[in-house]
C-alpha cells in the first residue's frame, strides 16, 4: 500500500516537472522571439543610421567642393584685381615723355587779286623730351622755317638741339650732344620767342 502511494506521488511529481519544463520552454521561445524582434529593429535602425551618414558625407563632400570652387574663384578675382592695381600703379614709359612746341604763321590775301593769296608757316618749333630717371634726361628741339607747299620754296628743317642732360651732383651737370649755349641775346631769343605771332595782311593793289 505504501509502495502504491509512493509510486503515485512519483508519477504526480514527474507530471508536474514535465508541465514546468513545458512552461519554461515556452517562455524561452517567447524571449527568443522578442530578442529576434529587437535585433531586427536594431538592424533597421543601423541601416537608417548608415544611410543618413552616407547622405551626410555626400552633402559634406558637395559643400567642400563648392567651398573649394568658391575659394578658387575668389582667389582668381583677387589676383585679377591685384594685377589690375599693379598695372595701374606701374608707371607707363609714356609718362616720362614730354612734347612741346610753338610757331608763327603768316597769311596774306590781296582784296582785288585773291589769286595772289599766300600762306606761310614762318616758323614752327617743337621738341621731344624723355626722362630716364631723376638724373638723366633727353631733350631735343626741331625747327621748320617757311614751310610752304611750293616746289620752288620748300622751306627749311633744322635740328636745333639734340642732347643728353645728366646731373652729376646737385650743382654740377653734364650735357652731351647738340645744344644751344645762350651767350648772347640773339642766341637766347632763337630758342624761345617772346611772343607767338599770327599775322593776317590785307592789301589793295
Amino acid at each position: 500500500m505504501k509502495r502504491t502511494a509512493l509510486s503515485a506521488a512519483a508519477v504526480i511529481a514527474l507530471m508536474g516537472a514535465g508541465a514546468a519544463d513545458a512552461a519554461t520552454t515556452q517562455q524561452l521561445e517567447q524571449k527568443l522571439d522578442a530578442m529576434a524582434a529587437q535585433i531586427d529593429a536594431l538592424r533597421a535602425e543601423l541601416k537608417d543610421v548608415r544611410a543618413q551618414n552616407a547622405a551626410l558625407a555626400s552633402q559634406q563632400q558637395t559643400q567642400a567642393k563648392a567651398q573649394a570652387q568658391q575659394g578658387a574663384e575668389l582667389q582668381t578675382v583677387q589676383q585679377t584685381v591685384q594685377t589690375a592695381q599693379l598695372a595701374q600703379a606701374k608707371p607707363s614709359p609714356l609718362d616720362n615723355l614730354t612734347l612741346w612746341g610753338y610757331g608763327e604763321a603768316n597769311y596774306s590775301r590781296p582784296t582785288r587779286r585773291s589769286e595772289d593769296s599766300k600762306a606761310d608757316l614762318a616758323r614752327a618749333v617743337f621738341g621731344i623730351g624723355y626722362r630716364f630717371n631723376d638724373k638723366t634726361r633727353f631733350n631735343s628741339e626741331f625747327e621748320i622755317e617757311h614751310g610752304v607747299t611750293s616746289s620752288s620754296d620748300v622751306g627749311e628743317f633744322e635740328v636745333e638741339q639734340f642732347y643728353i642732360d645728366h646731373k652729376l651732383t646737385d650743382k654740377v651737370g653734364l650735357n652731351a650732344g647738340l645744344f644751344l649755349i645762350p651767350t648772347a641775346s640773339s642766341t637766347a631769343t632763337t630758342s624761345r620767342p617772346t611772343t607767338t605771332a599770327c599775322t593776317a595782311i590785307l592789301s589793295r593793289r
